[in-house]
């Protein structure tokens, strides 16, 4: 048991992040496959568990192997994992939003969503400019530090109006409306001017230095994430527009939402093609044991599978709806896949064994 609290990875939280998006994206499939509505709420209930016991894990590391932690958190690499929990009790948030009130009332889904909202928040917040300011006053930082894990915080920043505007609709007409949809809006600019920053640099390591080893090859994928994310938003903002008792978008809005949204997701499914190309060159060129950085593959499919039905609200277009229902086909593969690793490195104790 000392051995798991002391090396419990800070990425563990992705494991929700990777399970809490599925009942989102199995959202868009009921209408062409009813059957999924109770599978979505199986992997509510899941994704729930999971992040109770990840998260009395990670606050008992906090409290017994604080050495270990504060070594993680100066890791260049490791330390922008920390964002995974908030991510994660945003992502449980948006589940409470969308499936919660099939399983208890409504307006109690809807407090729990907003307790974590406001828990998740704070924590995006601090975690993301803890890890930044510690890699700012670094001398330790190298090119091949540079993984698309150094996406999380600007990711982190952008889940936040993902939620934030969906309660702002929640309770509209109230000072709560207002107030969460300008800490959406701000943590949006944010978002994307840490993207902006971030990019190019993994984008340089990945150009003109040699490619991250094998167990860092699947975050690669996380590319995607930011812009499938951004698309997810200006939907979002669409339906704020015209929303009753929203009155912080104008009207006129939809029209270039309809556009940006579009721009965004096509970006997000050309790094898709990209990122398989990439971990299946990893595969056929290296020894690839199973890690859990595995699980960088779940959440971004995931985003892309919401940010593509997303998509269908706007353009109600038969070749999103059946994208999306693909997209989630592959999500579910991955999930499995991934899930039987990590129950496999779990039980035979590596998942929890000392890290480079």
């Amino acid at each position: 048991m000392h051995a798991l609290i002391k090396n419990f990875a800070p990425s563990w939280p992705s494991v929700v992040m990777g399970t809490g998006i599925i009942p989102v994206a199995l959202l868009f499939m009921e209408p062409l496959v009813p059957a999924t509505k109770p599978l979505g709420i199986v992997f509510f209930m899941l994704s729930v568990v999971l992040f109770a016991i990840i998260l009395v894990l990670s606050i008992v590391r906090t409290i017994v192997a604080r050495d270990e932690l504060v070594q993680d958190m100066r890791h260049p690499v490791a330390g922008n994992f920390f964002s995974t929990l908030p991510i994660a009790a945003m992502i449980l948030a948006i589940d409470f939003i969308q499936v919660g009130p099939r399983v208890v009332a409504p307006d109690l889904a809807h407090r729990i969503a907003l307790g974590l909202f406001l828990l998740g928040t704070a924590g995006i917040y601090a975690l993301g400019l803890a890890a930044t300011a510690i890699m700012f006053g670094s001398r330790d930082i190298k090119p091949a530090h540079a993984t698309f894990g150094w996406f999380i915080p600007p990711v982190s920043q952008l889940i936040v109006p993902v939620v934030g505007l969906d309660l702002s609709i929640i309770y509209a007409g109230t000072a709560l409306s207002a107030a969460l949809f300008i800490i959406s809006m701000t943590s949006l600019g944010i978002g994307v001017m840490l993207f902006l920053f971030v990019g190019p640099n993994v984008y340089h390591r990945y150009l003109y230095h040699e490619l991250p080893t094998s167990k860092m090859a699947p975050t690669v994928m996380i590319g995607l994430a930011p812009t499938a994310i951004l698309t997810i938003i200006m939907v979002k903002l669409a339906g704020l527009a015209v929303a009753p008792g929203s009155p912080w978008i104008s009207p006129a809005f939809p029209a270039t939402a309809r556009a940006l949204a579009l721009v965004g997701w096509g970006f997000s499914v050309w790094w898709f093609m990209l990122a398989i190309i990439l971990v299946a060159r990893h595969l056929r060129t290296a020894a690839v044991s199973f890690a859990l950085g595995w699980w960088a593959l779940s959440f971004p499919i995931g985003a892309l599978a919401v940010s593509t039905g997303a998509l269908n609200k706007l353009y109600r277009l038969p070749f999103f709806a059946w994208t999306e229902a693909g997209l989630t086909v592959v999500l579910l593969a991955v999930w499995l896949f991934i899930m039987y690793g990590t129950v496999r490195i779990v039980a035979n104790g590596s998942a929890f064994e000392k890290r480079d």
